[in-house]
């Protein structure tokens, strides 16, 4: 499942990013795909960290991980933002690429089961 929403969320971030270039430009287009790219890291990191984590079923590494995992993600987004090419719009289009891979999926494999 994680596979096929870090896919979705990628075939969002090129569709929103042609949108978002062509209705506000290369400037939040390119905002648009960092967006994007740091929502899909995310998601494919959190796989990758989960699964090790299910592997040791070690609690104490688990809450360890998460706490370093928000913090250096809140980190990179406010150096993100701290930039001044950075279009606050084309970013936030590119996060929620995120919203609507998970959307999709679900739907997706809600649809797939009813077959």
């Amino acid at each position: 499942m994680i596979k096929s929403t870090a896919i979705v969320c990628i075939i969002w971030t090129v569709f929103l990013t042609g949108v978002s270039f062509l209705a506000m430009g290369e400037g939040s287009a390119l905002s648009t795909v960092i967006g994007g790219a740091l929502a899909t890291a995310n998601l494919v990191l959190l796989a990758l960290i989960w699964k090790v984590i299910f592997n040791k079923k070690n609690i104490a590494l688990m809450a360890l991980v998460i706490i370093f995992k928000y913090l250096i993600f809140g980190v990179i987004l406010i150096l993100i933002s701290r930039q001044s090419w950075i279009d606050p719009m084309g970013f936030v289009l590119g996060m929620s690429t995120l919203v609507l891979a998970i959307l999709t999926s679900t739907w997706l494999n809600l649809y797939s089961q009813k077959k």
